[in-house]
């Protein structure tokens, strides 16, 4: 997790942005926000795909950066119109990881599983 957090401050700084303006747009504290990007606190990877939102990037590209593996493009029509999109996924692992994955990938969205 120091690398993503390293990344963001680093990111955070490219940009000219404060840990002030940053907690403020997170509707956080200043200080709370900086306990977060020190790693001083438990990470909570809500606010890490927040920060991506605000950097314009995807959570992917946030963890490998500087290395870009998703056009800023993209995002942004994709958050602009919201295509249906089916997907089939087969993961062979115990329930309680399986939901865990889930949960990582899919945040809170409906999502149907189909158990064959």
């Amino acid at each position: 997790m120091d690398n993503i957090l390293e990344n963001i401050r680093t990111i955070r700084e490219s940009k000219g942005y404060s840990q002030e303006s940053i907690s403020e747009m997170l509707n956080m504290t200043q200080a709370s926000y900086a306990r977060f990007e020190r790693g001083a606190t438990k990470t909570d990877l809500s606010v890490v795909r927040k920060v991506a939102v605000l950097f314009n990037m995807s959570l992917v590209d946030l963890i490998s950066y500087p290395k870009k593996l998703i056009d800023p493009d993209l995002i942004e029509s994709n958050m602009q119109v919201q295509k249906e999109v089916k997907a089939t996924l087969t993961i062979e692992m115990g329930k309680e990881k399986k939901d865990q994955v889930f949960r990582f990938l899919f945040e809170d969205n409906n999502i149907e599983i189909l158990n064959k």
